[in-house]
């Protein structure tokens, strides 16, 4: 389900509150909504607030069964600095159900709600939740960009090792994005 923004704006907005200022204040508002419930899924782009409902653990283990063995894939897969060449981790997951594509970037190794940036990629790069300084939603950017083969191929679960994951990754050049 879709919801515009000037529909929330008209809903929950201050009579003489501008969109812009709306905007901001609702996106901090869904990053505690979702902190709360993450079996809920929430995308934010120009046209408005998209939610839906997560698969269960149990639905997605049927559409996605996890691979066998020591060499599985976890879900989601942590791609840390090193692999990546961003300052943070990047989180893939597999998709379930019609949700939109998103990432996930964290400033450290373990995946927290309350630090997690959610990256939509479609229709265009946009960051849907969560802070993160502009240089680095750039560099996040390039590196999608570069890397949409991999996170779509682990998004529609065709990537069955961490193996196969680090052998298709295109680390992103610290030139490539920081300037001085």
């Amino acid at each position: 389900m879709t919801v515009t923004w000037d529909e929330l704006l008209r809903r929950f907005g201050a009579p003489s509150q501008d969109l812009v200022a709306f905007q901001a204040a609702f996106a901090g508002a869904l990053r505690m909504v979702y902190a709360a419930d993450p079996t809920i899924t929430l995308a934010a782009d120009e046209e408005g607030v998209t939610l839906g409902h997560a698969a269960t653990a149990r639905e997605a283990e049927v559409r996605h069964p996890a691979a066998g063995g020591p060499r599985g894939l976890p879900d989601p897969v942590s791609l840390r600095p090193h692999l990546t060449g961003l300052p943070g981790v990047v989180w893939l997951r597999r998709g379930r159900g019609d949700e939109p594509l998103v990432i996930g970037v964290t400033p450290g190794a373990r995946l927290e709600p309350e630090r997690l940036v959610l990256v939509l990629l479609e229709p265009l790069i946009l960051q849907a939740s969560g802070e993160m300084p502009q240089k680095e939603f750039e560099a996040v950017s390039a590196w999608v960009v570069a890397n949409r083969d991999l996170i779509d191929f682990v998004w529609e679960g065709k990537v069955r090792s961490f193996e196969d994951v680090t052998s298709r990754i295109r680390k992103l050049a610290v030139s490539d994005w920081r300037q001085n």
